[in-house]
């Protein structure tokens, strides 16, 4: 950036591991950050895009699965930081904004499709594949398990 020119967009592109980012991610995750920045009064306008792919499991019946996920960004550093993200002479450390934007984007519970229906509480069968004919439901005694203890403790 020492030589930037304000007003001039400058290319740039990244490769790092971002694994540690996300908690149910349980071995390395490669991620590309690309975009232009550009000297802007004060500050630093850096736009882009974050690309990585997450192999996780579904939340519901726990099939392993892998989610692309293509972030666009377009942010200001300024040389204090502020409100924003800060730059300290002419480096520009992308990874808080990386932090931001990952953890944002990666949903809390990842799902193997829309509409899983995970796994019987009961025998632990994937439903996906198809019913396993447990008893389950309000007349099955399964919905409500700790009635048996309320009996115990009125004798």
């Amino acid at each position: 950036m020492r030589d930037a020119v304000a007003g001039r967009e400058y290319p740039f592109e990244r490769e790092t591991d971002i694994g540690g980012l996300i908690d149910s991610a349980a071995e390395a995750v490669s991620c590309k950050i690309f975009g232009i920045y550009a000297l802007i009064g004060d500050g630093v306008r850096v736009t882009g895009t974050i690309v990585f792919t997450l192999p996780a499991a579904c939340a519901l019946c726990n099939t392993p699965l892998t989610k692309a996920f293509s972030i666009g960004f377009d942010e200001i550093f300024a040389e204090n930081g502020g409100d924003g993200y800060a730059y300290n002479g002419d480096k520009l450390d992308l990874e808080p904004l990386m932090r931001d934007e990952v953890l944002f984007a990666v949903p809390a519970r990842l799902l193997c499709r829309e509409g899983c229906k995970g796994l019987c509480y009961v025998c632990g069968a994937d439903l996906n594949d198809g019913e396993c004919g447990c008893p389950r439901g309000a007349d099955s005694g399964t919905a409500r398990p700790f009635e048996s203890l309320k009996d115990e403790l009125e004798k």
